[in-house]
């Protein structure tokens, strides 16, 4: 649990659920004469606050905060998130901490020493099997419903990553955050593009001398450019720019200026269509009893939070689907 003390509000971070950005706004509460939205945090300040307080034992929340709230979204989409932040892209904690399990349980021949090359599939039949043993559980997939027990917790508001726009406005008014709400109204948009490019740009920088262990450079920046197209970010026709050459010369703020001006001329009417059309690509490459049984295992997500456990685009094998190889991508 999170807490923002000044006015006596509780959070629970549901990972992968807009977790940095409420953790931005909880900072801010703390700061709140020197920033004008969550935004102007960094991620590094929002993550490193000693206002994070884990609660082992649940029992031990206090109930008698004025406001508790958390976030859930769509179990599907949550571990594809996941899947595509901490091992399509250049990440090694996370191919060690998910990769290698993903390959080393379910995959039968493998000569993988990065674990960087784990498939969708591989994932999440280990985050199934992760969920339903409960061995090598991590907050990025463990349910919603385990992180924060809402049968146990009267939470005062659950917040749906789908509606995040509509939902964020009575949480910030609720954190004493009115005076945010003119600058994310006015270009909420282009901050959370702009904050999602340089993270995931800045971020494998910060770790290229570990990443270069396991792939060249060049191959690490395409992994990066191909996660914004998966998530919407730039349109599939703006192909990767760089040459090998240019790639290993780039700076971080040079390839995040490439990337902004890859969104700006992006169609965005077609945005939307295509993180779809990946979405189910990559489902399609899950076996359905494996899916069933991860529908299983988020059962309660499913129930309480009223998402569909057996989506028929994923779920129905009879119609074709147009691949663009995402789901096997390696490079």
């Amino acid at each position: 649990m999170e807490l923002a003390s000044e006015n006596r509000s509780l959070y629970c971070p549901v990972e992968k659920v807009g977790t940095t950005f409420w953790r931005r706004a909880i900072y801010q509460t703390l700061h709140r004469n020197e920033i004008n939205h969550p935004y102007e945090v960094s991620i590094y300040q929002a993550l490193s606050q000693n206002f994070i307080h884990p609660v082992a034992n649940q029992t031990t929340i206090d109930i008698k905060s004025d406001f508790k709230f958390f976030f859930v979204r769509n179990p599907f989409h949550r571990i594809l998130s996941a899947y595509i932040d901490k091992i399509f892209v250049p990440n090694p904690q996370f191919w060690d901490q998910f990769g290698k399990p993903s390959i080393q349980l379910f995959r039968k021949q493998s000569n993988s020493t990065c674990y960087h090359d784990a498939s969708f599939s591989e994932f999440v039949q280990f985050v199934t099997w992760s969920v339903k043993n409960f061995r090598k559980a991590d907050p990025h997939f463990l349910p919603a419903t385990e992180m924060c027990v809402p049968c146990t917790v009267n939470f005062t508001f659950v917040g749906k990553m789908e509606s995040f726009r509509e939902d964020m406005f009575p949480v910030l008014e609720n954190l004493q955050l009115e005076n945010a709400i003119p600058f994310l109204e006015d270009g909420l948009k282009e901050k959370s593009v702009f904050d999602a490019l340089e993270d995931s740009i800045f971020s494998p920088y910060s770790w290229r001398k570990d990443i270069l262990r396991c792939m060249g450079w060049h191959e690490a920046l395409q992994r990066i450019w191909r996660k914004l197209q998966m998530r919407g970010l730039i349109g599939m026709d703006k192909k990767f720019p760089l040459t090998r050459y240019a790639s290993a010369r780039i700076s971080k703020e040079m390839f995040l200026e490439t990337a902004k001006s890859a969104w700006r001329n992006s169609d965005s009417s077609k945005l939307k269509k295509q993180k779809r059309e990946v979405f189910i690509e990559m489902y399609r490459s899950v076996p359905v009893d494996v899916l069933k049984r991860f529908a299983a295992n988020f059962e309660l997500d499913f129930h309480l939070f009223d998402y569909d456990p057996s989506p028929k685009e994923i779920f129905d094998r009879t119609k074709s689907s147009s691949r663009r190889h995402f789901a096997d991508f390696r490079h």
